[in-house]
């Protein structure tokens, strides 16, 4: 008896590539979600209210990261950066002056 030999059918690169890119995609997304967890984020040494709001508040000029008018404190006991910002709005019935805001 003649016994004709088989070969199985040969597997693409392309299929081998497949299953190997999904799973550094995986282990790759791991290691970018443990960048963003806050137990390995270090804290800052600073907090400033930067903005628009910064020269009325008596800084040098807006978006000033530097400006101590609008740097917020760090209460240890809270966990919190806390300040006080006393800021004058225009009035709706006279814009050419200023009033301090109900709240205040």
């Amino acid at each position: 008896m003649n016994a004709k030999l088989t070969s199985r059918p040969r597997l693409s690169p392309r299929i081998l590539l497949i299953p190997l890119l999904l799973l550094l995609l995986v282990a790759h997304s791991a290691v970018l979600a443990q960048r963003d967890d806050p137990e390995n984020i270090a804290p800052p040494d600073t907090v400033t209210i930067a903005g628009t709001l910064q020269m009325p508040l008596g800084c040098p000029g807006d978006w000033n990261t530097t400006c101590e008018e609008t740097m917020l404190t760090y209460d240890a006991d809270s966990d919190l950066w806390t300040g006080c910002l006393l800021y004058t709005s225009p009035s709706p019935r006279d814009r050419t002056r200023s009033r301090m805001p109900s709240s205040a």
